[in-house]
């Protein structure tokens, strides 16, 4: 493993985990077994959302839109620049991310909220993007009709799924040239059975092709094997009283766990007991801040998450 260089060692301690807790001048850092790697877990801006591409790559996006690139064992490669290149110098991206995707042709999708959607397409080994903005225009009839976009999600047919902060929902279909063609006839959102979830905060994707859509107006589920250019595409309203109703960001692990994120906690829920756990419990003072934005799944036995203070495994 590699260890960071610094100055000064201040004071380290065990957790009952046997994680090795080090206390630096460059930091608090994280050494533990379970995952291998060195986590610098004080940063300097809150963490929006986690990626990882093709190339196991692992992209880490921060409040004050730097984002960050890292290898596989999470040793930093550079930062991605406003021309699309990933450059050693701590370098500011000028679109606020808050999603990123990526779909079978490469190319990176980031939901850059009031910015619209971004599309990276790779360029020569990897390292260089031509990046490409979609969002509201008036006399284009072919870009989307949504400028503050929240989440993005492409799921096992090749369906893009974009949810607006203060929008609808809106759906499309890559063309053979693997092009985003956003307009009314092409979303398939004009012929639905149900309300369309509005205000999208997350989706989660489930084996059995079940889209779940976390929106203000509730949980909603959808099957994603749908023609969407002749079928109608049924949305259906969850009730979820074992859910909180301030949940903001879902996913599942290995064991068949769904975890979601409120304001004041993180919890797991197993759908076949009907046994929901908060961490911390909800029984206990102790308030923790953790943020509304997407998990990411490092691997069979770590999950990590976006807090104030950085990130969290």
């Amino acid at each position: 493993v590699e260890c960071p260089e610094v100055d000064r060692i201040y004071m380290h301690t065990y957790d009952r985990d046997s994680n090795l807790w080090v206390g630096t001048s460059g930091g608090l850092w994280l050494i533990t077994r379970q995952v291998s790697l060195f986590d610098h877990i004080d940063r300097k801006s809150e963490v929006v959302t986690f990626f990882r591409d093709d190339k196991h790559r692992v992209w880490v996006v921060s409040t004050d839109n730097r984002i960050q690139i890292h290898d596989a064992t999470m040793n930093p490669l550079g930062y991605l620049s406003p021309d699309g290149r990933i450059v050693k110098d701590d370098t500011v991206f000028p679109y606020p991310v808050h999603s990123i995707k990526q779909d079978r042709r490469g190319n990176i999708l980031m939901a850059a909220r009031e910015s619209g959607l971004l599309i990276l397409q790779p360029k020569n080994d990897g390292n260089q993007f031509k990046i490409r903005q979609l969002k509201a225009n008036a006399t284009n009839p072919e870009y989307p009709d949504f400028d503050n976009i929240y989440e993005i999600h492409i799921d096992r047919q090749g369906t893009l799924w974009v949810g607006g902060q203060y929008d609808k929902l809106n759906i499309a279909r890559p063309d053979s040239t693997g092009s985003y063609i956003f307009s009314n006839a092409s979303t398939g959102l004009s012929k639905v059975q149900g309300k369309i979830p509005e205000s999208v905060r997350s989706f989660l994707e489930l084996k059995e092709d079940i889209l779940l859509i976390f929106s203000e107006n509730g949980l909603y589920c959808c099957n994603t094997r749908f023609n969407y250019l002749q079928e109608k595409i049924p949305f259906r309203k969850i009730d979820t009283p074992q859910f909180p109703a301030s949940v903001a960001a879902l996913c599942s692990d290995n064991k068949g766990l769904v975890w979601g994120v409120t304001n004041r906690s993180v919890f797991s829920y197993d759908p076949i007991k009907k046994i929901i756990n908060h961490y911390p419990p909800s029984s206990t003072k102790e308030v923790r801040h953790f943020s509304v934005n997407p998990f990411f799944v490092l691997n069979d036995s770590c999950i990590m998450k976006g807090c104030r203070e950085g990130w969290i495994q």
